[in-house]
């Protein structure tokens, strides 16, 4: 809603009262208290502990005395960020916080690690609970989603005794097939960028492995779906194998698929999460926690929680549908925990290397230096002083060359669409929701979630 100057006070003091951190902005004569409406009216917003939560300071909800708490920021800059703020709206990327007429460019530079860039407060409402077949969803939902994560029941492994359950078909090639018409029933529900994770399993059947992962990823791709992504969710321990001459099953497949290739997805935010620098890889070894439901296979928490920080946007244009991304930037921080950073760093130190070094080594990465020169295939278009200056490293550095290419990234603001700054959390949705892990766990993490089974669990 948009109130006047005059009339802001009682506003404000009523909604910080229910809102401990929410954000005035002033522009133009106008302040906005950014309150925002859902355009289903049953579902509200919250912002709840989201991934950004543990920075230390929340740059466009903050007060004086928050930054006052970061070193090098007194008084007269802590209010000068704050009337830029106020007078400008809420910052959006580095270029933002440059504009403080009191920062200097090296100070901009080392308040970065110490700031959350959230910008919008929401009021998330409890999960929406449908009672209905996975095939109705595109008719009965009206809101569009950004992710669909869902573990569809396995052909024969489990009869929920229900006449139109899915997972019960005469054959392999009939049960593909009804997944697959239920999957191509979902295509309304998506926004451009909106991606499904379908937690697939096989099933063994006289002597042989029918192979439903591949007939579904066939079958999927015949229908114009591209398959983006193949998650191995590796196991420790599992349903013991009776039958002695078979390996017990320690592992469940999980494709994730888009209709384009706008699809969503942000690797160093799951990186982030995981506690890593680099591309956390395709193979997620996560122990399945103690199962209290009634559900006889919950997902792992673990698991959802992953998938939503990969591909579920936390801001999306209500306008436009755009999903607002992050805007990172390399650094030279590398891992300590790493045996082979530290001796990177040794050997770097002891050599004498410069900082032009380093970024010499970030501009070409490992495909331009070395022996990689040779064998792969690297965009060598840097200037000749920048491959000599990688080069000199490399020699130095020799194979610990590498470790100074996956450097930790930090977040300095984010890339948005041209619309207005009305946004609303992305919305995840899961058809076959069972013991309702992923509407949970898409709550906690401030995302919109609804959740849809034809028997529906008492949560």
């Amino acid at each position: 809603m948009v109130v006047s100057a005059m009339s802001i006070s009682k506003e404000v003091m009523w909604l910080r009262s229910m809102i401990p951190n929410i954000a005035v902005y002033s522009s133009r004569n106008r302040s906005h208290v950014r309150l925002q409406a859902m355009t289903n009216p049953e579902l509200g917003y919250e912002k709840p502990n989201a991934p950004e939560a543990d920075r230390v300071v929340k740059l466009n909800y903050c007060s004086v005395s928050d930054l006052m708490s970061i070193d090098s920021i007194g008084t007269k800059r802590a209010s000068a960020i704050i009337e830029y703020r106020e007078k400008h709206g809420p910052y959006l990327t580095i270029e933002d916080l440059r504009q403080v007429p009191t920062l200097s460019q090296a100070l901009v530079e080392t308040l970065v690690e110490k700031l959350d860039w959230s910008f919008n407060g929401y009021f998330v409402g409890p999960p929406q609970l449908v009672c209905a077949n996975a095939n109705r969803l595109g008719e009965i939902i009206k809101s569009p989603v950004d992710l669909i994560l869902t573990s569809p029941p396995y052909w024969k492994k489990r009869d929920y005794g229900h006449p139109n359950q899915l997972g019960q078909e005469s054959s392999a090639t009939e049960y593909v097939r009804q997944l697959c018409d239920i999957v191509d029933s979902w295509i309304p529900l998506l926004r451009l960028h909106s991606s499904i994770f379908l937690n697939i399993g096989d099933t063994f059947c006289e002597y042989s492995l029918a192979g439903i992962p591949a007939l579904v990823e066939v079958e999927l791709q015949r229908r114009g779906w591209l398959v983006v992504n193949r998650i191995i969710w590796s196991k420790n321990s599992g349903v013991p194998e009776p039958l002695s001459y078979r390996l017990a099953d320690r592992h469940e497949l999980i494709i994730q698929i888009a209709r384009n290739r706008e699809f969503y997805s942000d690797t160093s935010v799951l990186a982030e999460y995981m506690g890593q620098n680099s591309n956390p890889g395709d193979v997620w070894n996560i122990t399945s926690g103690r199962n209290d439901s009634k559900h006889l296979a919950p997902f792992p928490e673990e698991l959802v929680k992953r998938i939503i920080h990969f591909a579920c946007p936390e801001h999306v244009c209500r306008t436009c549908s755009k999903p607002f991304r992050r805007r990172m930037e390399p650094t030279f921080e590398l891992d300590l925990k790493r045996p082979q950073a530290r001796r990177a760093i040794e050997l770097f130190n002891r050599a004498g290397l410069s900082p032009q070094h380093l970024e010499a080594i970030r501009a070409v990465g490992i495909s331009d230096a070395g022996k990689a020169r040779r064998v792969q295939s690297g965009s060598d278009k840097n200037a000749e002083h920048t491959k000599k200056l990688a080069e000199e490293a490399k020699q130095v550095l020799r194979g610990y060359f590498r470790e100074f290419t996956f450097g930790k990234k930090r977040q300095i603001g984010w890339e948005k669409c041209k619309c207005s700054l009305d946004t609303m959390p992305g919305v995840v949705l899961d058809p076959f929701m069972g013991s309702g892990t992923t509407v949970r766990v898409a709550h906690q993490l401030g995302r919109i979630s609804i959740g849809s089974d034809l028997i529906m669990p008492d949560i």
